[in-house]
């Protein structure tokens, strides 16, 4: 693809997300186009982080870590809303790993970004 074709392509894309109306320049098109990349670079370098950490072992239970916080915070189920938390104190949404596949790295989040509500 030659230099002169790039930019006509590049040029229909910033058109079609302009015609949405949800940004108010070129600048603005491509200001979040660069931020979400940045995103989604930082996601997959988080990513290959927390495998690097469990191949070098560097991983721990996750329901010793969330016993860990509870402790640290002093949080309590009772102290979890209705309808947001299961018995375990972890959101409802969240799914239980496989036997065996408990473990999680220790650089990973537990709240936020993870989905997870730590009571």
């Amino acid at each position: 693809m030659t230099a002169e074709q790039l930019s006509a392509s590049v040029d229909r894309l910033v058109e079609e997300r302009l015609a949405t109306g949800r940004y108010r320049s070129r600048e603005d098109v491509l200001l979040r186009a660069l931020r979400e990349l940045a995103d989604h670079e930082q996601t997959l370098a988080d990513v290959e982080s927390g495998l690097a950490d469990e191949k070098a072992g560097r991983v721990r239970d996750l329901a010793d870590a969330v016993s860990e916080l509870r402790d640290k915070f002093r949080f309590s189920e009772q102290k979890c809303p209705t309808g947001y938390c299961s018995p375990t104190g972890l959101s409802s949404n969240w799914k239980a790993p496989a036997a065996g596949t408990n473990r999680m790295p220790l650089t990973w989040p537990l709240a936020g970004s993870m989905g997870l509500l730590i009571p």
